[in-house]
């Protein structure tokens, strides 16, 4: 785990730049499409859309954030956890 203090109202996507500059593990690629900013890469580990892996943004550790990574403000005090995971 990786602590990381932001302001309140910041969104996922500038924690995860925020958290890039601190700590290159958390270097990333981003490609803008008609729902905003989506993760295509991270860590090192590219989305591989022919074995249905992505990298999704969960509000706790079973449950995934109910926006992108442009539209999803965590609480105060709550985190922001990436999984590189297979779509069912």
């Amino acid at each position: 785990m990786y602590c990381l203090y932001v302001p309140n109202n910041t969104n996922a996507y500038k924690i995860l730049k925020k958290a890039a500059k601190k700590d290159s593990f958390f270097k990333h690629k981003i490609v803008k499409s008609g729902y905003g900013n989506m993760i295509t890469e991270m860590c090192g580990k590219p989305n591989d859309p022919e074995k249905k892996y992505y990298w999704m943004i969960y509000a706790t550790d079973e449950k995934l954030a109910p926006h992108g990574i442009d539209d999803f403000y965590p609480e105060s005090g709550s985190s922001v956890i990436f999984k590189y995971k297979k779509l069912s």
